[in-house]
């Protein structure tokens, strides 16, 4: 395995983890702040597969906003923290 490959694959884990720590009751903010560094130094190490990762991540809840309008006659939800969190 490349280094650039381990470099993806915890970014990654710690891209999905970020969304975790949020999504609980009371979402840690504070350590979702301090993993944000470390995120960031992933992204400056391999940039274009950490890049597709977000953007796969944000197809998927795409689709599952689409799949609820279309349950719900054209109304969706408001973002749920995690998806806010990783957006931002």
């Amino acid at each position: 395995m490349r280094l650039s490959d381990f470099f993806q694959k915890l970014f990654i884990l710690l891209f999905e983890y970020v969304g975790e720590v949020v999504s609980q009751d009371p979402p840690q903010l504070s350590l979702a702040d301090k993993l944000t560094g470390h995120l960031y130094s992933l992204v400056q190490q391999s940039p274009v597969p950490c890049g597709q990762a977000v953007r796969d991540l944000i197809v998927e809840k795409h689709e599952k906003f689409q799949e609820y309008c279309d349950t719900h006659n054209g109304r969706g939800i408001f973002p749920s923290l995690d998806l806010v969190c990783h957006l931002y």
